[in-house]
Formats: C-alpha cells, structure tokens, sequence
C-alpha cells in the first residue's frame, strides 16, 4: 500500500532528511527509460507482477549498484513480461551493469547470457563461455549444458505419443463461486467437466483464481453457490478428509507450510494423509514400521535425496520434498489429482520425472488438474488447458489450439481468437 516513490526510497542511505523530492524527479526519469508509464505516486498494488519487478530493479540502480542477482525472475511472469524483462537485461548490459541470473530455464540463460556457469550437487561442474555460446548451435549448446547438469543424462519428457482419448466425466463444476477473501480472489460462475483419462491445465498470472480452483476440486475451500459433482454424486463441500477417502488428492505450491510438517520425519510427513488408516494405524495405536516400509519404498521409487526416513523433511530440498509430496498422493491411488506448480524451481531432471507422473495417471484413465504458470509445462503435458482471469475460467482450449501467444494474451485478460 505505499507508493512507488515510498517504495524505492525506502531502506535507502538518504542521510537524516529524507528528501522525497530529489528521488523523485530521478525516479520520474528512470521509469520512462524502463517502458513504465505510471505515475512515482503510484501504489505498488495496483502494478502488474512484471511492472512491480522493473521497479524493483530500479531500486536498486538508483543507489549506485552496479551488479544485479536476479533469481528466477520470470517464475510469475507471463510470456510478453519475460521478453521484456530480458531486452531490459541486455540494456543495462549495454550500459555497463553485471547482471548474474539465477534459472532453470534453459532458453532463457541462453537468449540473454555471455556466459554460463552449471552447478550440480553445491559444485561448480561447467562453464561455457562467450566462444561457447555463439560459436556452435543452440541445440548444440543446450545438449552440453544437459550433459554437465546431469553427469551426461539427458532428462526425458513426458511422453505425447498413444494418448487415449478421453473417457467419461468423472468430476464436474456447474456455476460455482466462492466468497472473497481479503487479497484473495473470488470465483465466480465456473462450469468445468473433467474427464477420465486427462491433464487438464490451468494457466493465469497469480491471483486470478487458479489456486481457489485447486482448492475447490480438492475439498479445501468452501463455495457459496453452484454444485460439485464426483463420479454422479453431489460433492459439494463435502471436505478434505471425504474427498481423500473417495479418492481425490492434492499437492499443494506452498510444498513447506501447507504441504508438510517441516520439523516431522519424512516417514511421519508420508503417511499424514491416511494417518488414521490401515497400514499406519488401527484406530488406537501407530505403526510404525509400516511408515518407515511406505516411507523408504517412497524414497527408492521417487529418487529422494535423504540421510533416510527419520530425517525431517525441512531439512530436504525443495526438490525432493516434491517427489515426495507427490508420492505420497500417489501411494493413495487417487483417481482425481490436483497439483499446483508441481515444478517451480525444480531442475531438469525432476521436472521431466514429475511431468512423466502425472502423464501416467492420466494414461491409467485417471484425471490431472495441473496448475501452473510455466506455459512451456502446460503444453507439454496437457491435453487441455483452461485460463483463470479475475476469478473467471475465461477459455478452455484444446492442447492442439494453445500456443503461447495465445495463452500469453488470454492470461493478461485480452480475447484472442484461437488458431484453426
């Protein structure tokens, strides 16, 4: 709720008079050259995720540093904001400011980069330098920086070929809203029929939408009108633990709060959900074998990094606390599976083994509602994809039909008539 101005000036060394009015007129100009016509009055709440970034970096120009460390700074941007923040780091390049980018994505390091170096397990394993890259093909230079990510490996995607054609209606949305939150957007009016044998992808800027829809399919969030149906019956708020025990998982983005008991063992974190349950439990007493059998299985079949299952799980990389929160819905066999951003962050490897997963459940004629706001990941696992705008599913197109610009245009809320 402050202003640009409030924002860029705050922190800053200004002396004991803060002198609002010299930043200003800097700031005025900096803006302009940055592409961003808005007023240094503006509150920051009401800029774009892409816009609040640029400001950001202004920020940090305006007092003299001239060394940027960006990382993973395209994670929440659409695509038309990625290519504009990468022709904003070839300029300040050109005026002679560092810049070191922290990424995953491949293309990206690619198209803006001089030279990259390659980490793999905390070691610096490789580094191409200007020769490298612009002396030999990008594929060419693609394959050898896959090679040094991942001990000469290449991941292996999602398979797209001998797809079945979707089966039934297993889960249904008929005019569902929900009430506001504060920060927190609304749904309102969603229709949407899922069907058996589908990964159906869910695009949006964050904040429109997409996660009250995963919430919504899984039990966690209430609705104020509309009807949810599951497998022919009415299922509408029936809850978390009803929808687990039918056979409808979850893994939710915020894979630390929400998603796990950081300080619990990855034995206790894997049989949270079915606590209660055979084999963990008989009702009085806990087995625990049984976790540390489910958990160990686990930690073999998803490749997990750990000292074993007595570690607690906070003490995980983001990466392999993923494998395992997916694991753990898996081991449930649910039959509808909601995942949110399955992949931020993740490297190569991981993000190719859980996008293999999730194909798999749908192959089994299971159904995948898949979350996300990588484009690329929509595309290449979906066999459909619908986009949340303020609250709204404002299109569902059929994988054959999205293409990035597209989806790019659809996210930002402008209708776009889809390719034939």
């Amino acid at each position: 709720n402050l202003s640009i101005l409030e924002n860029v000036a705050l922190g800053g060394d200004t002396g004991f008079v803060l002198n609002l009015g010299g930043i200003e007129a800097r700031l005025t100009q900096m803006l302009a050259e940055f592409g961003l016509d808005v007023s240094p009055q503006t509150e920051i709440r009401y800029l774009g995720l892409g816009q609040r970034q640029r400001v950001e970096i202004i920020k940090a120009l305006l007092r003299g540093s001239r060394v940027l460390l960006l990382d993973e700074p395209t994670s929440v941007l659409t695509p038309g904001e990625v290519e504009s923040l990468l022709d904003l780091l070839r300029r300040l390049r050109g005026q002679g400011v560092a810049v070191v980018l922290i990424t995953h994505k491949l293309g990206e390091a690619l198209a803006v980069s001089d030279r990259v170096s390659v980490l793999r397990a905390g070691r610096n394993v490789g580094e191409l330098g200007p020769d490298a890259l612009r002396g030999t093909s990008t594929e060419s230079v693609r394959r050898r920086i896959v090679e040094q990510m991942f001990g000469g490996t290449e991941p292996v995607a999602a398979s797209q070929s001998g797809r079945a054609a979707m089966g039934d209606v297993l889960f249904s949305l008929q005019g569902i809203s929900t009430a506001r939150e504060q920060g927190v957007a609304s749904l309102r009016d969603i229709s949407l029929d899922l069907h058996r044998g589908e990964v159906f992808g869910v695009a949006g800027v964050d904040g429109n939408g997409q996660k009250e829809l995963g919430e919504v399919i899984a039990g966690q969030r209430k609705v104020i009108s509309g009807k949810a149906t599951y497998q022919g019956r009415d299922f509408t708020n029936r809850g978390v633990a009803a929808s687990t025990r039918a056979g409808i998982g979850y893994v939710t983005d915020d894979r630390l709060h929400e998603g796990s008991v950081s300080a619990s063992s990855v034995a206790e974190n894997v049989a949270l959900k079915a606590i209660g349950r055979k084999p963990f439990s008989n009702g009085f007493w806990l087995n625990r074998r049984a976790m540390d059998d489910r958990a160990r299985q686990l930690i073999t079949d998803f490749s997990v990094k750990t000292p074993g299952a007595a570690t607690p799980i906070g003490m995980l990389s983001g990466g392999n606390i993923q494998k395992l929160l997916l694991g753990r819905e898996l081991s449930l066999d649910p039959q509808l599976l909601v995942v949110n951003k399955p992949t931020n962050g993740l490297d190569l490897r991981t993000t190719a083994f859980i996008w293999q997963q999730l194909r798999n459940q749908a192959d089994a004629e299971h159904a995948v509602v898949l979350i996300s706001s990588e484009i690329e990941e929509l595309l290449e696992v979906s066999d459909r994809i619908g986009v949340m705008y303020n609250g709204e599913l404002i299109a569902v197109l059929p994988r054959a039909k999205a293409t990035p610009e597209v989806l790019g245009e659809l996210m930002l809320g402008h209708q776009v008539q889809a390719p034939a």
